[in-house]
């Protein structure tokens, strides 16, 4: 049986054998190919209006063919004639007169300015403290001192820097005085007030004087 040929059912889609002149399936009948070829169209055959018709499109397609190809071959020309008369009327030495006109540009030479430096920003004191020995002094209380009797005093101005200068003070020199160091001296029995100041900011303390402890 796999040397007969089989056919499909154009009803049921089923294969069959090709014996058969019907499907055993279905009972529907078999096609019988046409063994003709098929016709020619109209256009193809010579002598018949519509070959005419498609060989005058196609001589008219060869003649648009031809006058675009001509169009684009004549803006080309202009083109290039165009470019070569502006070239010719600016005439041969143009570029190099451009050349020979222009500036030579020289490198700067000259030294370069030096930097202003900035100046350095000054340090405001916050507080003073004074201290005897390590011991610091209150302001509201101050403290007493005999006559003839040297005490020495220190002084910090915060923030620490040591661009900050104290200086000190007797409000009354008949009463103590007092170096830049902060030596205290008294002089008579009596009362004054020790000034110390760093900048614009400034401590002060009371001071007693007596004739002995």
């Amino acid at each position: 049986m796999g040397f007969i040929p089989q056919v499909t059912c154009r009803k049921c889609r089923r294969k069959y054998s090709a014996l058969l002149k019907k499907c055993p399936h279905c009972g529907a009948r078999r096609e019988v190919e046409s063994a003709r070829a098929a016709a020619p169209s109209d256009s193809v055959q010579k002598g018949t209006p519509a070959a005419a018709r498609t060989a005058d499109n196609n001589v008219w397609q060869l003649a648009f063919g031809l006058i675009l190809l001509a169009a684009v071959m004549l803006a080309v020309i202009v083109l290039i004639t165009t470019g070569l008369n502006d070239r010719e009327a600016a005439g041969p030495g143009a570029s190099n007169s451009l050349i020979a006109t222009s500036p030579q540009v020289l490198p700067d030479t000259s030294p370069s300015p030096s930097p202003t430096p900035s100046p350095s920003p000054v340090v405001q004191p916050t507080s003073i403290s004074v201290f005897y020995n390590t011991t610091p002094l209150d302001p509201t209380t101050g403290f007493a001192h005999i006559i003839g009797q040297p005490l020495q005093l220190t002084a910090t101005a915060y923030p620490l820097d040591a661009s900050l200068t104290i200086s000190w003070r007797s409000t009354d020199e008949s009463v103590f005085t007092v170096d830049q160091t902060g030596l205290v001296t008294g002089v008579a029995v009596g009362s004054a007030t020790l000034i110390v100041s760093c900048g614009e900011l400034q401590a002060e303390f009371p001071v007693w004087i007596k004739e002995s402890w």
